[in-house]
């Protein structure tokens, strides 16, 4: 093998170990890069999630203090824990809901509106 043969077999040689350098650290670096978006991302949804959950909390504090401060409702809720006869309770069932009935839909209706719009 003459000398030029070699020269061209040893930078060819070069030239495809330097691109399998080049490939190697550019999807290693673009690996990294994606991990560290993922993070990211995951960071905020983590975030908003919690956000969420407080968001519900407070929604749903706000409903119970509503729905006990009504008259009426302490006293239906009593008469049904002391009661074992199904009828009565489904008689004090249908009495709450027909006193909650408007507050229920206005309460659900503002709940979703929240979930959609307050979370960032």
């Amino acid at each position: 093998m003459s000398n030029k043969a070699k020269a061209v077999v040893l930078i060819s040689f070069l030239f495809i170990l330097m691109n399998g350098v080049v490939y190697f650290v550019t999807e290693t670096n673009k690996q990294e890069r994606v991990n560290s978006a993922l993070e990211g991302h995951i960071d905020k949804l983590k975030t908003h999630y919690e956000i969420v959950l407080e968001y519900q909390r407070l929604i749903a504090d706000a409903i119970y203090k509503t729905t006990i401060m009504k008259d009426g409702v302490l006293e239906i809720f009593s008469r049904a824990w002391k009661s074992s006869d199904e009828k009565e309770r489904t008689f004090l069932r249908k009495k709450l809901y027909d006193s909650k009935k408007i507050n229920y839909n206005n309460m659900s209706i503002t709940t979703v509106y929240n979930f959609l719009y307050a979370i960032p």
